[in-house]
């Protein structure tokens, strides 16, 4: 019976199409790691990222500096960006006085743990890797959801893994990977069960479940789940089924309450804290130029996603919404037609609700729908070869369409998550770092934490906050003959030229001053 059972399983595992998504997943993660190693330098929220999971100076989720004191970067940056002992109390503390839920910094807290900081920084983007992969399958899995062909399914999968908006945003060391996951794995959980006419307590389990930690990871998901759960409760209140309508309502209320009692800082970061302030305030008052401005944005990067066919995909679904709803068919039936609207519909939602309610136009906040935008897209491309009677066709068209959109995507993406730019200053920090300390003038603290590569090139560094200028008149700053000055960004010129003059004025052996480098 034992053998028999792992026959079974074998069988299953060496199935032909298993063999090709294992080998979609393993191209997709050997591009990525090529990629990694191109990447030079990391945004500040990546740098923050490692902070908020593993910095252990409670809650404190920036670099502590200590002013007018002369330190090893290593002092100041190591014990901020790698844990050296699993503590989730950390953790609660950084992100109860951020803005952002727990999960995915519990999990490169843990990460950084098992893999003992391997690589240093860039061990966020093996993270992200191994949820990107996962992403990979589940689109896939949601593509066998909908009755596409398994060759389909597979040019989906193909799609998703090697598209560059895509990569990108693996690597970009934040939540916006894992939240995919969720996005995917709630419209699985209803796409399983839309044709059902009872829902067992697994189903009910399994969306407490996928809600909780969905809304652990980021609360964007709350939007997305907001408008998926509306179409679900339009169906079952269009099926006359009150008592599961019932178990609905209760299951929801229970993740919200398990995911409140689990993070309690989420009410405050909902309605009180600066981001959950700033979107309210914005689903309110948003400007028409405000709301157009954010558009163009999001539209230019999932435009970019389908390599520039964007427009292409609305109107073709358009048409076929105007098609379908003309039939007069009852909601759910004929087609797939419940499905069909399941897949399409929540992620042009939340599109728009982000486009008048985002608290700022950052592209990843649009990340979260890219994975189920490419089954919207697969999916509408299969409905749309039935609809012109090419049912025999289907997988060639895909193909081409694929072909096409990546090949465009490849060409046009300019991947900024590598930070080419950032090289020139490491480079520079190498020539001058070596016999020479650094002098950081801080007006906003987080702001230092880009320039951390550069630090570590300098004997020391010093840290002087702007409104403290006088501790350079300090002895310990008059006795250079070279020194390298660092400013934030926001500093004006005519106040740094102040400040270089007066450190010329005080130290004899310094004669002039030169820009080396400005980010």
């Amino acid at each position: 019976v034992l053998s028999m059972r792992s026959d079974r399983v074998k069988n299953k595992l060496f199935k032909k199409q298993n063999i090709y998504l294992m080998g979609i997943m393993i191209l997709s993660m050997c591009i990525l790691m090529l990629l990694l190693t191109q990447k030079e330098a990391m945004h500040v929220d990546e740098y923050l990222s490692y902070g908020l999971a593993n910095n252990d100076d409670n809650g404190n989720f920036y670099p502590k500096l200590v002013y007018g004191e002369k330190v090893s970067a290593t002092e100041i940056y190591d014990t901020y960006l790698y844990a050296e002992e699993l503590s989730f109390k950390n953790v609660w503390l950084n992100q109860a006085k951020d803005v952002h839920p727990p999960l995915y910094y519990v999990c490169l807290h843990v990460w950084g743990i098992i893999t003992n900081n391997c690589l240093a920084v860039k061990t966020g983007v093996l993270l992200n890797i191994i949820f990107h992969v996962i992403n990979i399958g589940l689109v896939y899995w949601a593509l066998k959801k909908v009755e596409c062909q398994e060759s389909v399914a597979l040019l989906g999968a193909l799609f998703y893994s090697l598209c560059p908006v895509v990569l990108g945003n693996v690597l970009f060391i934040r939540m916006y990977v894992v939240i995919q996951i969720f996005f995917l794995a709630i419209l699985i959980l209803f796409l399983e069960e839309w044709n059902k006419e009872i829902h067992n307590n697994g189903f009910y389990i399994r969306l407490i479940l996928v809600s909780v930690l969905g809304t652990l990871t980021h609360y964007y998901f709350l939007i997305y789940l907001f408008f998926v759960c509306l179409i679900w409760g339009v169906k079952l209140i269009f099926d006359g089924k009150w008592k599961e309508i019932f178990k609905f309502v209760v299951a929801m209320l229970i993740a919200a309450g398990a995911s409140i009692a689990i993070f309690p800082p989420m009410l405050h970061h909902l309605f009180k804290g600066e981001k959950g302030e700033g979107t309210i305030d914005s689903l309110l008052h948003s400007s028409l130029s405000t709301i157009g401005r954010r558009g163009k944005v999001y539209g230019e990067v999932l435009d970019q996603m389908f390599g520039g066919f964007l427009i292409v995909f609305i109107l073709v679904l358009g048409v076929m919404l105007i098609q379908k709803w003309s039939t007069k068919k009852t909601f759910g039936e004929g087609n797939l037609c419940g499905r069909w609207i399941l897949v399409a519909l929540p992620p042009v939602l939340y599109l728009l609700m982000i486009i008048k309610a985002g608290a700022g136009t950052a592209t990843r906040y649009v990340a979260p729908i890219y994975a189920v935008c490419v089954v919207g897209a697969v999916l509408l491309i299969v409905k749309a070869c039935e609809k012109a009677k090419m049912s025999s066709a289907i997988c060639l068209i895909c193909a081409c369409v694929v072909g096409v959109m990546l090949n465009t995507g490849w060409k046009t993406y300019e991947w900024p998550e590598l930070y080419k730019d950032a090289k020139v200053g490491y480079e520079i920090s190498k020539e001058y770092g070596q016999n020479n300390e650094c002098i950081y003038i801080v007006k906003n603290r987080w702001r230092n934490l880009v320039s951390y590569p550069d630090f570590l090139q300098y004997l020391c560094i010093s840290y002087v906050h702007e409104t403290e200028l006088e501790m350079l008149e300090q002895e310990q700053y008059s006795e250079y003959d070279s020194v390298v000055m660092y400013f934030d960004k926001n500093t004006g010129d005519e106040k740094i030229d102040e400040i270089l003059a007066k450190m010329i004025e005080r130290n004899p052996e310094l004669n002039t001053y030169s820009k080396l480098y400005e980010l």
